[in-house]
């Protein structure tokens, strides 16, 4: 997803995906890429690499790597005047030039990183013919090994939206779906320059501590998936690689798959992505909580949640999944009838 931010359309295309494949949404504004991540965080998605980066520069680092690529392309705005009266006195001739060259530019990129049988779709939130139907046009000019499959305008009397523009684009050539086998073939291509991958290894005390918690916390099998991939430290916090081998040295990275959580003086403390990247089966201690149950606003505002006798019982001492009607929300610490709040600060309602 080239032009991703806030992150509608990467949650949905991880939807598709589920836990398979690789999804890299990428966003060049770097405040606006912050958005993205923490968008992909609260879906749970495990699979996704957030970048901030130009095109160009994923282009350079990508060729001909992906099988699909979503360009919903910076635009002139113009399907936002009804919603958004600030897009009106933004528009102008000049800047639907500039619009346009950008967009020509963002989709010769995405041409560089498509596979033979790949697709793109291009689609913006304009009228403007220069935007939309002149880009195609100068794009299959440029690249005669794509073909144009579908086109078509959403006007917004016609159709619940503001108005949209969307192109479908083509690579001739035969789709390659062996995706294990391409990892196979990059990884003997790449294996002399191994020695310059960033891998750091955990050290054995990490190890440990990482061990302890997801034997005593998570079920086996998310346990096993954890502990037999590529576990990448930056600073003391710890990520899960997607199982797609990809290179992201000297990309600038905000979110490098699943942030597993952080190493601390003698502890390992789990990460609000693990929490809402588990199913409630996954975990063994769970503290349940339905939305009517007081005690749910308490903990979204930050409060300690307080067990019945009941749920003493069936919880454990230490880490705990803290749901709400099955869905996971967060992470709490059970210590007898009370659970301690490990609700992120930045995300509680403030009340």
């Amino acid at each position: 997803d080239l032009c991703a931010a806030p992150g509608g359309k990467s949650t949905q295309l991880a939807t598709y995906l589920g836990d398979s494949g690789l999804l890299v949404s990428n966003e060049i504004n770097t405040q606006r890429s912050r958005i993205l991540s923490q968008n992909i965080e609260r879906m749970g998605i495990k699979n996704a690499i957030v970048t901030n980066e130009d095109s160009f520069v994923l282009a350079s680092h990508f060729p001909g790597f992906f099988n699909a690529i979503q360009v919903d392309a910076p635009c002139s705005g113009e399907g936002m005047f009804r919603k958004l009266p600030e897009a009106i006195e933004q528009w102008s001739m000049e800047n639907v030039a500039i619009c346009a060259a950008r967009q020509k530019e963002i989709l010769d990129n995405a041409a560089v990183m498509l596979k033979p049988g790949g697709t793109i779709v291009y689609s913006t939130c304009t009228f403007s013919k220069e935007e939309n139907e002149d880009v195609i046009e100068y794009f299959l000019e440029r690249h005669p090994d794509f073909t144009l499959e579908e086109m078509e305008r959403f006007w917004p009397h016609k159709v619940d939206g503001e108005g949209h523009f969307v192109a479908k684009l083509v690579r001739r050539g035969c789709v390659d779906t062996d995706l294990k086998a391409d990892r196979k073939t990059k990884k003997n291509k790449n294996s002399k320059n191994r020695k310059n991958e960033t891998k750091p290894a955990l050290t054995k005390e990490n190890m440990k501590l990482l061990s302890e918690f997801l034997d005593e916390t998570i079920s086996e099998d998310m346990a096993a998936w954890i502990k037999n991939s590529r576990l990448v430290m930056f600073g003391e916090q710890l990520y899960r690689l997607p199982d797609i081998e990809v290179d992201i040295k000297g990309l600038k990275v905000q979110r490098a798959g699943l942030h597993i959580g952080e190493f601390k003086k003698q502890r390992f403390e789990p990460s609000h992505s693990l929490a809402l990247a588990l199913k409630i089966s996954e975990a063994k201690n769970v503290v349940k909580l339905t939305w009517d149950d007081p005690q749910t606003t308490g903990f979204f505002n930050g409060q300690s949640v307080m067990l019945s006798d009941e749920q003493a019982a069936e919880c454990k001492k230490g880490w705990a999944l803290v749901c709400v009607d099955g869905y996971p929300a967060g992470w709490g610490k059970v210590n007898g009838a009370q659970v301690k709040n490990h609700y992120p600060k930045g995300l509680r309602n403030k009340i």
